[in-house]
Formats: structure tokens, C-alpha cells, sequence
């Protein structure tokens, strides 16, 4: 199947479910799931529109960039610090002072909100053997060399509790936020996130992969048929194989 890098996830689907007839796929165009001997109907029925766009399909996908979220936070922190040693050691401030810090404050606020919220965008590419990933407005950079390490499981947040639904006011409690897949290599790692699971263990088999533990942090959070897409230049390079 080494043959197939890089192509198109239509093309690896293809050439799966012609190998292994009694397996259970992904489309690789919508979020069913059809036996591997139905694909090439399911296809041509369906997706006769997407097809021909679908054959020049590229290894590069945009998402929401969710490694930005830490270091965001941590500006508005710092902002935070900062005010309070400058009041606790009484330096003057004065009224343009606190036109700067007032400014100085709403800015950090608001791009951390807009980092919690997925307004930054991070790339993912996939350059033969390696998957890299392109962050913090194209300043960061990281690669895993494949094969990885694969793990998958549940991305997890919080949300505060309305009063009187909770015997604490206010209370945090983890809220479902989608599920991710982690590709380790060379003590290198990016998080693939997305806010509906593409169904792994569904469709490839357990050896391939692992599953992992609740997850807080991902580097990118993106559609869930990027994350079918991503599966399927995994499986054109030998890590998953159909479940039969």
C-alpha cells in the first residue's frame, strides 16, 4: 500500500476495499459507513459530483489552532503579574498609564478568548513520511516522523455548573468536547482533534493503535473528514489496517 502516499483518501479507500472486500469502511467523502464491497456504488451514487475534485485532493489540511490557547493565556497572565507588582511596589501610574494598561488588558483578553474560541488557524501537512504541523500564526512548527505511535480517545473540557443544578454554585464539571488522535514519534507529538470521532475502532483494526487516556490539550482541532483523510494516508502507509 506504499505505493498510495499522498494520493487521495478516495483513491486509498478504494484500493482498500478491493483488498479487503469484508471489511466495514469510512467514506471517505461523508460521514457514513459502508461495507467495503458497497464503496464503489456508495461512490459513484452519492458523491458523483465530488469525484472528479475529490482525485486532486492534497495532504494539507487548515483547522482551528488549539496550541495557541496556552501561550495566550499565559500573556494575559503575565499582564496580570505584571499590574500587580507594579501596584504593590507603588509605581506611579498616571492617567496615560492606565490608558495603556486598560488597552494593554483588553487586547490580551481578547485574543485569549479568540484562541479558546478557534479564530487562529493551524495547519497540517502530511510530506511522505512526516506529518507537520504549523502553528502559532506560522511561527511554531512541529513534525512526527511515521510510522508513530497511534493513540485515540476523548477530548474533555469544562463548564461551570448554573447554581442550584449543583450542590457547589459554580462548579466546573468535564464537558464532551469531541475525540482526538495522537501521533507520538522521536519524542515529537501532535494531537489531531475533532468535534465528532471518525470511528477507528469501527473500522481498523486494534493492533494499529491504542487507545489513550481523556485528553485537556490538542494542537488542532479540524473536520471530522480530515481526520477520515488523515486515517487513510495512514493505512496507505501500513499503520491501519480494516477491521474484518
Amino acid at each position: 500500500m506504499t505505493e498510495l502516499a499522498n494520493r487521495s483518501a478516495v483513491e486509498v479507500a478504494r484500493q482498500l476495499a478491493a483488498a479487503h472486500p469484508d471489511a466495514t469502511l469510512p467514506c471517505p467523502l461523508c460521514p457514513a459507513t459502508v461495507k467495503a464491497e458497497n464503496l464503489e456504488r456508495h461512490l459513484t451514487k452519492v458523491h458523483a459530483a465530488e469525484l472528479q475534485t475529490a482525485a486532486s485532493e492534497t495532504t494539507r489540511w487548515s483547522g482551528a489552532d488549539k496550541g495557541i490557547v496556552v501561550p495566550m493565556i499565559g500573556l494575559l497572565v503575565a499582564w496580570g503579574v505584571g499590574l500587580t507588582v507594579a501596584v504593590a511596589l507603588g509605581v506611579p501610574i498616571g492617567d496615560l498609564g492606565s490608558a495603556i494598561v486598560g488597552g494593554a488588558c483588553l487586547v490580551a483578553m481578547g485574543l485569549s478568548a479568540a484562541a479558546v474560541l478557534g479564530v487562529f488557524k493551524a495547519r497540517l501537512e502530511l510530506d511522505g513520511d512526516r506529518l507537520r504541523l504549523r502553528w502559532l500564526f506560522g511561527l511554531g512548527s512541529r513534525s512526527v516522523a511515521l510510522p508513530a505511535k497511534l493513540e485515540s480517545g476523548r477530548l474533555v473540557g469544562k463548564k461551570l455548573v448554573a447554581p442550584g443544578l449543583s450542590m457547589v454554585a459554580g462548579q466546573a464539571e468535564d464537558k464532551d468536547m469531541g475525540a482526538y488522535l495522537r501521533l507520538s514519534s522521536g519524542g515529537s507529538t501532535i494531537t489531531v482533534g475533532a468535534n465528532k470521532a471518525a470511528g477507528l475502532a469501527k473500522h481498523w483494526a486494534q493492533k494499529g493503535w491504542s487507545r489513550g487516556p481523556k485528553a485537556r490539550l490538542w494542537s488542532i482541532t479540524v473536520d471530522r473528514s480530515v481526520l477520515v483523510a488523515l486515517e487513510y494516508q495512514l493505512a496507505a502507509r501500513g499503520q491501519l489496517k480494516p477491521r474484518e
